[in-house]
């Protein structure tokens, strides 16, 4: 990370200033704190935030920051090597604000290597509350203390390796610590606030941003003349989305439609007009045609919202969260539907994968569902150029195309791939494996069909009979490139399912898998165990590269194992998120 490379930020106009001011927020707070965690809508932190913010989330359950800290950190660590380019750029950097960001992220980077100092340093307590939401561009991040002392002396050895200088400044009835930044070929400061009160610390970009009665509203000295407390918003997403968490938080498409594309339809567009130093430019991208075509989408894709859960157990932690892009086009909504296929579960439950991903996709009326969706974005015509080109080339696309590989895939449901087990050859430097247990299915309503397609560009494959049922078939000796394989690869139908495994644990996935019901629910799962999935490969890599060791290092060292899932229902697009510490109480959610 070079100084240059820095110190080119912001060599633009002030619009710019604007994405700079959200990351070097986002870097001071979010690296340590695991971001996008929601808010209650009993909370008493949604009277001080603004009707018309862009997005508002906040934990209010405790998270178990120390365990996520210990589980993860090694994760987010430099090597050695990005460790000294890093501190080298701090000791070349010339300018003093350069310097503080560089010297912040130095010091959280460090101390990642022993999470609890780390939690030490900054305050922390064994759990956090924390929100953050906008006042128009401006980012606020708040954050439950315990020790604020420990916060403000580590910010002073950040000034002491710098040379940043802070000053003292008095908002409503409190005291904060600003630090006034130069940004680039700027004339104006970025003011970097920082104040606690009565245990929670906020941190806020002030000027050129924010006036003084903003301020007084970041640090909850003052109400906002409308306070998304009174909109029932969150009341709103609770109940249409069915969500159980008192933690849930969201983005507004339409008021971030309005800050970017209108003069002062809201606080950040506000901000964004008087910063800006090209009005021209500005104006062209605040086309009112464009912007009311543009809102008649956003009223049917309104918000992308989300819930959390957090539970800490033990020295470990469970998260499941669930983000769901909100639709109220049901014809949309109804066309994704079609596109639904079978996420075999027993893939990921029959034994522990370090990786395992499936594709729901039912190939029998995939062509009817994009070509409804294809029909949808086609049933307005826009006036707004961009719009406009967009539907000039899906008119382009004969809805014949959409078929795909009609026939061909006749019948199909899904696809699966799952990695239970590998090792490589000790004796050799190639990466060979010499053991290894996985899966590969084709889900179909018959598989005997799917097959008889496969033997169509696998001539190796036309004297082979495989029926339902029947016992698993070796074939590495049918498959030049297989024949040098060091253990069988069977291939398996059952009923609904086309099966290629190896080694037990894929065996064993294959009769599970065998057995269960055909269904159309969901359109994509993924999983991943990183510690386990890595112990070989760091085995591997030892004898062969010291570097490349010290680089899947994090990987290995992360005590996570993490699922997500892809769907679609009647709220709109659908992700659910799971993460444990512990595989085995992940496997049993």
């Amino acid at each position: 990370m070079s100084s240059e490379c820095i110190g080119g930020i912001d060599r633009g106009n002030r619009v710019k200033k604007l994405a700079l001011a959200t990351v070097v927020a986002a870097a001071a707070v979010g690296a340590y704190i695991y971001t996008q965690q929601p808010q209650s809508a009993a909370s008493g932190m949604a009277s001080f935030v603004p009707a018309d913010t862009v997005w508002f989330s906040a934990q209010e359950t405790p998270f178990p920051i120390r365990a996520y800290l210990r589980a993860s950190a090694a994760s987010y660590q430099l090597s050695d090597s990005e460790m000294q380019q890093l501190q080298q750029s701090l000791q070349q950097a010339k300018d003093v604000d350069e310097k503080f960001f560089l010297a912040f992220l130095l010091n959280y980077l460090q101390g990642l290597q022993d999470p609890d100092q780390l939690v030490k340093d900054y305050g922390l307590g064994d759990t956090v509350r924390f929100y953050t939401y906008a006042i128009g561009a401006a980012p606020v991040f708040k954050w439950q203390v315990e020790n604020p002392q420990a916060f403000w002396q580590t910010l002073g050895r950040i000034e002491a390796d710098s040379g940043a200088m802070h000053n003292t400044r008095t908002i409503g009835g409190i005291e904060a610590r600003v630090y006034d930044l130069a940004l680039d070929d700027v004339d104006e400061q970025l003011e970097l606030w920082f104040a606690e009160v009565d245990g929670m610390m906020t941190m806020v970009i002030g000027a050129p941003l924010l006036d003084a009665s903003q301020l007084a509203i970041a640090f909850a000295q003052a109400r906002p003349a409308q306070a998304l407390a009174d909109t029932g918003i969150l009341d709103e997403i609770r109940q249409r989305n069915r969500f159980s968490s008192g933690d849930i938080g969201y983005i507004s498409h339409q008021q971030l439609l309005t800050g970017l594309m209108t003069p002062s339809g809201n606080t950040m567009a506000k901000q964004i007009n008087r910063l800006a130093d090209d009005p021209q430019e500005l104006a062209k991208l605040q086309d009112p045609i464009c912007y009311q075509e543009l809102s008649g989408i956003v009223v049917n894709w309104p918000r992308t919202v989300f819930q959390t859960r957090i539970e800490a157990l033990g020295d470990g932690f469970s998260i499941s969260s669930d983000t769901i892009i909100e639709s109220r086009n049901q014809p949309m909504l109804s066309a994704l539907n079609k596109l639904r296929g079978f996420v075999p579960q027993s893939l990921f439950d029959a034994t522990k994968p370090m990786f395992a991903a499936a594709l729901g996709i039912n190939a029998d009326t995939l062509q009817e569902g994009l070509v409804e969706v294809r029909d949808q974005m086609l049933d307005v015509s826009y006036q707004c150029p961009q719009l406009a080109q967009l539907q000039q080339e899906l008119k382009q696309v004969p809805p014949e195309s959409l078929a795909l590989f009609s026939g061909f895939t006749d019948g199909i449901q899904g696809l699966g791939l799952g990695v239970y087990d590998y090792a490589f050859d000790e004796s050799r430097s190639d990466g060979t494996l010499s053991t290894y247990s996985l899966l590969m299915s084709v889900s179909a309503k018959d598989p005997t069909k799917a097959f008889n397609a496969i033997k169509m560009v696998s001539p190796e494959f036309a004297s082979l009979d495989l029926k339902p049922g029947q016992q698993a078939v070796d074939i590495k000796d049918r498959v030049p490139q297989l024949q040098y394989a060091l253990q069988p690869i069977m291939l398996e139908m059952s009923e609904s399912q086309l099966m290629l495994h190896t080694g037990d644990k894929g065996a064993r996935v294959a009769e599970a898998m065998s057995a269960e019901p055909l269904t159309a629910n969901g359109l994509m799962a993924v999983t991943m165990d990183y510690q386990q999935a890595m112990l070989p490969a760091m085995d591997w890599a030892k004898a062969l590269d010291p570097e490349l060791v010290n680089q899947l290092k994090s990987m290995q060292s992360y005590h996570l194992i993490m699922k997500l899932m892809l769907d679609v229902d009647d709220r709109g697009l659908v992700f659910h998120y799971q993460g444990d510490s512990d595989p085995n109480r992940l496997k049993a959610k």
